[in-house]
């Protein structure tokens, strides 16, 4: 969940997305296209940024030499114009983009979700270049197609959202995955893309997901948990290694819940007690310590938990009481406890107004719900995330105004939203690549009504996306 746009992959992880696309291409001599790629990835981490454009270039070149719509092509584009993009180069940007949407309208068709992502790209920059009417149009449009995108997905009982991709338990126990799937976040080997929901042949009777930055987890019906996905920090469970397949995280048997975050992963256990596993660095497994571990630590002092939840590098439980408990990063007070140093352990969370009913956890940032129907959150505000008005950290829960009502809370990375018991949601915070769903792509520290909604029974939201479960079980998403 860390990544600010779905398209940057393709500079800052390029060795992954080589080997990722490798399987794809078969045996083609690509290797003068993949130095570029990777020469580029390294000029760009050593700061030689006069260098990141030729090479960039020049891979695209290289590209071009295998067709006019081949897939390093779309790759080349797609790091190009997120260079340009992140240097404020916004005029070489937008006909990068252009003719990246115009490939993938080409070769994918009219309606596929690459194709309102490319709008979207567009959006944006439009709005930065301050074509407010032409960026909203098009904003617009890209919302369109990503709905007309979701219609085909039916039976869906659950639903999660991570960094670049999403997940769904289906009515029959099935779970199936689409968006990225460079990291193997899918469970099934194969294509690195996919807009079309692929299906986990080995995974058993899902109960619930949790999806991460590029990992995905799942709650079986026999309490055990399985992952796959990016594994560098143990957050698969595994040895630290890609995991390309489903695996059964050791330890976990009796498990009722879970929470991804970006690189770390909990269970919620029936007896209340809660376990970690994954990256450690800023404490993000609250056993006391900073040490990456694959396999289940128990978090220190939590027990009779209700809830488990996990943001960027924080996560947090609610305990029986109504109390909040949180650990891990706290560079914008998200665990709650004041100052800007990790919680290596768990610290309750201060001045709550109420007992909580329902907590969820962002990038930077955590909300409670409480019994009322209202919304209290604290941590990063800086794009109106926590729901405060000045866009600066929030270091005490501070209750969200204009909600009430509320029965269900979830947080992407720099957004969070909340389901009514109207069946409507409402959304804040981020809102740059339209994920508040209201048509527009100004940030807002306000509640804003999700457009042409209702009838909403779940919500799951990911980095710059969010998607809404409906009550006939079909879906609806946006950003």
């Amino acid at each position: 969940m860390l990544i600010r746009r779905g398209t940057s992959t393709a500079l800052f992880t390029t060795s992954a997305l080589i080997v990722a696309y490798a399987a794809v291409f078969g045996q083609q001599d690509d290797t003068n296209w993949r130095n570029a790629m990777q020469e580029a990835a390294k000029a760009r981490q050593s700061g030689q940024l006069q260098e990141v454009e030729k090479l960039l270039k020049g891979a695209l070149a290289e590209a071009e030499k295998f067709g006019p719509v081949d897939q390093r092509v779309v790759v080349s584009l797609d790091a190009l114009g997120t260079y340009y993009y992140t240097q404020g180069i916004y005029g070489e940007a937008a006909p990068v983009y252009e003719r990246l949407m115009g490939i993938r309208q080409r070769t994918l068709g009219a309606n596929h979700p690459a194709v309102a992502s490319a709008l979207n790209d567009l959006a944006m920059i439009e709005s930065i270049q301050g074509k407010h009417a032409e960026a909203q149009a098009t904003s617009e449009k890209a919302l369109q197609i990503a709905e007309r995108a979701a219609l085909g997905i039916r039976g869906v009982v659950m639903l999660a959202a991570g960094g670049n991709h999403t997940c769904a338990v289906l009515e029959s126990g099935g779970v199936e995955c689409w968006g990225s799937n460079l990291a193997g976040q899918f469970g099934v080997p194969g294509a690195a893309t996919s807009s079309v929901p692929v299906v986990l042949p080995k995974l058993g009777n899902g109960v619930a997901l949790a999806v991460g930055s590029a990992f995905t987890c799942a709650l079986l019906s026999d309490h055990t948990v399985t992952c796959w996905g990016a594994n560098d920090s143990g957050q698969a469970g595994a040895s630290p290694s890609q995991v390309t397949e489903p695996v059964q995280v050791a330890g976990i048997s009796n498990a009722q819940a879970i929470a991804a975050g970006a690189e770390h992963a909990c269970a919620l256990l029936a007896d209340g007690a809660v376990k970690c596993w994954g990256n450690n660095q800023q404490g993000q497994l609250g056993n006391g310590a900073t040490t990456n571990s694959s396999s289940p630590v128990a978090v220190s002092g939590i027990t009779g938990a209700k809830v488990v939840a996990a943001g960027g590098n924080h996560s947090c439980a609610l305990a029986a009481d109504g109390g909040v408990w949180c650990w891990g990063s706290n560079q914008s007070g998200e665990t709650g406890k004041g100052g800007s140093e990790p919680a290596l352990a768990p610290v309750q969370v201060p001045a709550l107004t109420a007992p909580a009913t329902g907590i969820t956890a962002g990038g930077n940032h955590t909300c409670a719900l409480f019994s009322e129907g209202s919304v209290a959150c604290w941590g990063r505000n800086q794009s109106g995330q926590a729901g405060a008005p000045a866009a600066t950290q929030v270091l005490t829960p501070t209750k969200v105004q204009d909600i009430a009502l509320a029965i269900a809370l979830l947080a992407g990375y720099s957004h969070t939203c909340a389901l009514l018991a109207d069946s409507t949601v409402r959304c804040w915070g981020n809102n740059q690549e339209s994920q508040l769903g209201d048509g527009k792509t100004v940030n807002s520290s306000s509640p804003v009504a999700v457009a042409g909604l209702s009838g909403v029974t779940g919500l799951a939201a990911g980095i710059t996306h969010t998607c809404a479960v409906l009550a006939d079980k079909t879906l609806r998403c946006w950003g």
